[in-house]
């Protein structure tokens, strides 16, 4: 079936022509074959439907290129340091097992919803569940476009130390207290031993209508040997890699302290480098980094809001294009962000770049930090390129049919200069109140503001149910172990604290 997608502006993101006035986007299936002036793509033959108005912004949809699921539930956590965040997360109550599996697709669903709604047409999901297989359907019944990333994680799960170190730090009788509750207290490890075999029945399952992604969680959290693995499979398969890289302050130390080196010099030493990787945050790179990410190839994933929730500052990332490097554009967990409003983070990566040159020198300071295009194309054909998807992000013939309808009189209410950029003005003013439209691989997700494959209302409210259940059972025994492990885990990084960490240039 043909369908004709009129906009009164339509931003294809196409170098030689990014904006087209009065145009249109030609689509067959899930393919764009056609994009014009709405007068000259109306002749084509074969037309059976006709979406969009004279009210109409098209643009691409969104690729969020780091993200999580499964942390929607520590919403409302107090703003601490990503290492005491992930600690003081572990005491969190969740739901019984018997009700896990339907938790973890609704839990799925709901907050990928608020993707679709803010204009994401394709999402990765870095996800450590017992089970995978609610997850993947979840989103396979929404229709959003899944690049999955089951979680490789062996060690490190109180401090970046053995556990066995950590529980020998402790009083005879809280150690006992600790192992009682199992030995990975902070989480669930999901070592190289079972992660590519649980990977292969992934892969025979699901593999011909998601992509699969290896995913060891960062190297403080595997093995070198793990590591070295993983780098191996994916290298003989042809299957992208993607892992935390250099988030905070401390991650930089535990490398230096441990390696000898940089996160990214350590990589690149064992070989795990290439452009089939991309690392989620970078805020902590050194300028060597830079030489070595740019020169193999790697995409970084910028998470402004989480950065800062969590006290990790921002990442430079004008500094980081201007060296050559490729940087897409990610929410991190829901539980960080408060909400998964993907147009939320294109704002906010765009205005902590405006910092003064005493701060970061620029070439041209009449223009500091990242232009909206930019940004556009951070947020789509940069995601894509994150893990080797081609024919993602712009509006061109041949490229995938992702894209969203915006209203534009909505978004100019009460007022909006015509003359403006639209690519700024979606930048700086759109909210997902004003998107009417998205469509992923040809198929609608939302119309006139309402989920189509799903019945988000009853999700939701069974989704809320169960959160209710999860809170009349709470026991606070978890959350007061935790707090019993705090002084211990201040004094094991104590020393890290009180070094310099080298700054980054």
């Amino acid at each position: 079936m043909r369908t004709l997608i009129r906009g009164a502006r339509v931003l294809t993101l196409d170098p030689e022509r990014p904006v087209i006035l009065d145009g249109a986007v030609l689509v067959e299936g899930d393919q764009i074959i056609g994009v014009d002036t709405c007068e000259a793509l109306r002749q084509s033959a074969g037309i059976e439907r006709e979406l969009g108005n004279d009210d109409t912004w098209v643009f691409p949809g969104f690729v969020n290129a780091h993200y999580h699921h499964d942390r929607v539930f520590s919403m409302g956590l107090p703003d601490v340091p990503l290492e005491l965040w992930l600690l003081r997360a572990s005491g969190l109550d969740g739901p019984a097992p018997e009700f896990e599996d339907e938790f973890n697709y609704l839990n799925t669903l709901v907050s990928a919803i608020q993707l679709v709604r803010s204009g994401v047409t394709m999402t990765m999901d870095m996800a450590w569940p017992a089970n995978h297989t609610p997850v993947i359907q979840a989103y396979l019944d929404l229709g959003l476009d899944l690049i999955y990333a089951p979680v490789l994680r062996s060690q490190n799960g109180y401090v970046y130390g053995s556990d066995e170190e950590f529980l020998a730090m402790l009083p005879t009788e809280l150690r006992h207290r600790v192992e009682d509750q199992g030995l990975g207290l902070t989480g669930v490890y999901n070592s190289g031993d079972t992660y590519f075999k649980t990977r292969d029945e992934l892969l025979a399952k699901f593999g011909d209508r998601i992509q699969l992604v290896i995913a060891p969680d960062g190297p403080e959290w595997c093995t070198e040997a793990e590591l070295r693995l993983a780098a191996q499979t994916a290298a003989a398969e042809g299957a992208c890699l993607h892992l935390h890289n250099s988030e905070s302050p401390l991650e930089r130390q535990w490398a230096l302290q441990t390696r000898g080196r940089t996160m990214t010099e350590y990589l690149a030493e064992i070989g795990f480098l290439g452009p089939n990787v991309s690392c989620g945050h970078g805020v902590w790179y050194g300028e060597h980094d830079l030489e070595l990410l740019a020169s193999h190839g790697v995409v970084t994933v910028h998470n402004p809001s989480s950065n800062l929730r969590l006290g990790n500052g921002f990442a430079p990332v004008s500094a980081y294009q201007a060296a050559g490097m490729i940087v897409a554009l990610g929410t991190d967990g829901q539980g960080l962000t408060e909400r998964s409003n993907f147009l939320d983070e294109m704002r906010l990566a765009a205005y902590i770049q405006r910092t003064p040159s005493a701060v970061f020198p620029a070439r041209d300071p009449w223009s500091r930090g990242l232009s909206a295009r930019t940004v556009f194309e951070m947020a789509t054909v940069n995601g894509a390129r994150a893990f080797r998807r081609q024919g993602i992000g712009r509006l061109q013939p041949g490229y995938r049919a992702d894209m969203v309808l915006l209203n534009s009189k909505r978004l100019a209410t009460p007022y909006l200069w015509p003359g403006h950029d639209p690519y700024a003005a979606v930048l700086q003013k759109a909210e997902p109140d004003h998107i009417d439209m998205v469509i992923s691989r040809g198929r609608v997700l939302l119309d006139a503001g309402k989920i189509v494959t799903v019945d988000e209302a009853v999700l939701t409210q069974k989704l809320q149910s169960l959160y209710q259940t999860i809170w009349e059972k709470h026991d606070d025994q978890r959350q007061a172990l935790i707090r019993e492990l705090e002084p211990y885990f201040f004094r094991f990084f104590q020393p890290w604290q009180q070094l310099s960490t080298p700054t980054r240039w």
